[in-house]
């Protein structure tokens, strides 16, 4: 099943279609909301997972990927704490518009003293963040497995026609989604 995942502040929603062509809100990360059957909430995990690119957890998963035996504790211990401190160094940093204001500056101007003054700003510097505003959407799957027999059973549409997959949810009851 596709849909669209969105960023709005430090929320996200997850949009589809319905039989109509109507969207609709079926799944957010800050609080329960009338869900569609079997949908559950967003797990804020893998909403920034999907937002940023990679999965921590998949990278664990890769430095054990073909390792001789069960990894130690300590192994696994000292894998996290490298990636925390990997990711506090190089991270998730956000630049402000003046640390873009500077780096446009200094790249335009290198080597002059035409620096524009930050207070009134640059008209072109300003058109240029237009061109790039940060993305706020994704297109996203919701990842599904096989109902049983008597989950198709309840649908009461006769085998032929019922659905027979459903969404698949993590530990906590929330829905897995998979950046497309």
């Amino acid at each position: 099943m596709n849909a669209i995942l969105v960023k709005e502040k430090e929320h996200f929603f997850l949009k589809m279609k319905d039989a109509n062509g109507n969207t609709m809100i079926v799944a957010n990360t800050f609080e329960p909301i009338i869900q569609l059957a079997n949908f559950g909430g967003l797990s804020i995990n893998n909403c920034k997972a999907i937002e940023r690119g990679y999965d921590l957890d998949e990278i664990k998963r890769k430095v054990f990927d073909g390792f001789d035996g069960i990894p130690s504790s300590f192994a696994i211990y000292a894998v996290e704490k490298t990636i925390n401190v990997m990711l506090e160094i190089l991270g998730d940093r956000e630049f402000t518009d003046e640390d873009l204001f500077d780096a446009f500056v200094h790249g335009k101007h290198r080597g002059s003293d035409e620096y524009q003054n930050r207070e009134t700003g640059s008209l072109e510097f300003h058109e240029y963040i237009k061109k790039y505003p940060p993305q706020t959407e994704w297109e996203v799957e919701i990842v599904t497995e096989p109902m049983n027999i008597d989950e198709i059973r309840e649908q009461g549409k006769g085998f032929l026609n019922a659905n027979t997959q459903k969404p698949k949810l993590d530990a906590n009851g929330k829905l897995i989604l998979k950046r497309i």
